[in-house]
C-alpha cells in the first residue's frame, strides 16, 4: 500500500486556521489521503472511521476535517538529453495542472539537465510556467537529485500552508553532487509533499516519493501523461486533516512516529491511506 501525506507541526507556524477552527499550537496535523481500489480519492468520510496512533498508542482525534486549500505547487521538469520530443507533452499536462486553481494557489518552476535552474518564481499565473517550460531546450545530463533539493530549499518561502513538487521525469540521476539517501533525508523533514511522474521506470523516484509524503505513477506512454498529472491534480484537492495533541514535546528534535487506519465505508471492497509516517519536533 502507497502511503503519502504531510504532517504539519503547529509550533512551527504558530496557529493554523482552517475555515471556523483555530488549531492551538501544541497540535499536531495530520494530512491523509484515502483511495478506493481503484486509486481514486475517497471523499465524504466522518472521523469516525478514522483511527491514529502515535507509535503503538493511540491517539483521541481532536480536530478533524476534510479541505480544500491553496497550495503552493513546485513543478521540477527534466530537461535533460533524454527528453527530447517529450517537453511538448509535459507543457501540455502542466497547462492542464495550472488551469484548475483555487484563489490563492501559486506555482513556481525548476528545470534541470546537469544543473537545477529556478525559472520562474511563486507567482498565481500558472500560464506563466507553461510557457518557460515550452521553451525548454532538452540536452545535457540529469541532477534529479539536486534539483528536487533546489525545489524544497525554495518551496520554504512559499505562502502556503500545503506546499508540493511534483517532478516529471524519465530517468534516474547521473549527474547529481548530492545522493539519494542525503535526498531522502532532505525532503522527508521538509513538511512537503513529493509526487513523481516517470516517463520510464524510476525506482529511485518513487522511493523518495515515498518517503516524502507523495505518491508516484508511471506512463508507459507520453499521450498519457496528461491523464496521469490530472488523476494527481485531484488527489492534491482532496485530503483530511485530523489533529491530536502529543503527549510530551520537549523541543529536542525527536522523531515521531504516525500511523493512520481507516474503516471500510459502505460500498466498497477496500480502501487504501496514505500519509506521513514521522514528523520531527522542531528544535
Amino acid at each position: 500500500m502507497r502511503r503519502w501525506a504531510m504532517l504539519l507541526m503547529a509550533a512551527a507556524c504558530a496557529r493554523a486556521e482552517t475555515a471556523a477552527f483555530r488549531v492551538s499550537s501544541d497540535l499536531v496535523l495530520v494530512n491523509a489521503t484515502v483511495r478506493d481500489a481503484a486509486g481514486r480519492p475517497v471523499t465524504g468520510l466522518t472521523q469516525d472511521r478514522f483511527q491514529l496512533f502515535e507509535g503503538r498508542r493511540s491517539q483521541r482525534i481532536a480536530f478533524f476535517t476534510e479541505e480544500e486549500t491553496p497550495v503552493s505547487l513546485m513543478l521540477v521538469a527534466d530537461v535533460s538529453r533524454s527528453m527530447r520530443g517529450k517537453l511538448d507533452v509535459c507543457a501540455r499536462a502542466a497547462a492542464d495542472l495550472v488551469r484548475t486553481v483555487l484563489p490563492g494557489d501559486e506555482f513556481a518552476l525548476v528545470t534541470f539537465a546537469g544543473r537545477p535552474r529556478l525559472e520562474v518564481a511563486w507567482t498565481e499565473d500558472g500560464a506563466v510556467v507553461t510557457a518557460a517550460l515550452s521553451r525548454a531546450q532538452a540536452a545535457g545530463t540529469t541532477a534529479m537529485f539536486d534539483a528536487l533539493l533546489l525545489g524544497a530549499q525554495y518551496v520554504r518561502h512559499a505562502r502556503n500552508a500545503r506546499r508540493v513538487v511534483l517532478v516529471v521525469s524519465d530517468g534516474g540521476d547521473n549527474h547529481s553532487r548530492y545522493g539519494r539517501r542525503e535526498a531522502r533525508r532532505r525532503l522527508e523533514e521538509s513538511g512537503l509533499e513529493l509526487y513523481g511522474v516517470g516517463l520510464e521506470e524510476s525506482p529511485l523516484l518513487e522511493d523518495l516519493c515515498e518517503h516524502a509524503a507523495g505518491r508516484y505513477v508511471t506512463v508507459d506512454d507520453t499521450s498519457k501523461l496528461p491523464d496521469a498529472i490530472s488523476r494527481i491534480s485531484r488527489e492534491i484537492r482532496s485530503r483530511y486533516v485530523l489533529g491530536y495533541r502529543p503527549a510530551r514535546l520537549d523541543g529536542a528534535g525527536r522523531f515521531h512516529r504516525v500511523e493512520v487506519q481507516v474503516a471500510v465505508p459502505h460500498g466498497f471492497e477496500r480502501v487504501s491511506v496514505s500519509w506521513r509516517q514521522r514528523w520531527r519536533e522542531p528544535e
